[in-house]
């Protein structure tokens, strides 16, 4: 009860001093079709714990988070596994992935490869 609190809505610069901050973000999701959020914790160098119903699966193979099952059950014991490891090191990483990633220059580079497949 002592070590989790709800913010409710805060603005960007705060946002990124609250996420870079933090051990770890958490967002249980049915539905998140993008989910900035978890981009943006990422580049704050915190890792993330992302439901299944996510297209954010990368966060494990990066080494920079989990990507679970949206239950109360999976979601505490994701937590917990995370709160053991290296929060630094997986921080780094994410921030790492998220760089050379989803820069304007790669998402651009990606859609240019997808047009050119599809002019075909």
């Amino acid at each position: 009860e002592n070590k989790a609190f709800l913010i409710g809505s805060i603005d960007t610069q705060t946002k990124s001093s609250f996420l870079s901050n933090a051990k770890l973000f958490v967002l249980p999701s049915h539905n998140e079709n993008f989910g900035i959020v978890y981009a943006e914790s990422l580049i704050c160098k915190t890792p993330v714990i992302a439901s299944l119903k996510t297209p954010w699966q990368v966060v494990e193979s990066n080494e920079c988070g989990l990507w679970v099952e949206n239950s109360i059950e999976s979601t505490a014991n994701a937590m917990a596994k995370l709160l053991k490891q290296d929060c630094h090191r997986l921080g780094e990483n994410g921030y790492r992935y998220i760089k050379n990633n989803l820069t304007w220059k790669a998402v651009g580079q990606i859609f240019d490869e997808k047009l050119s497949d599809i002019m075909r």
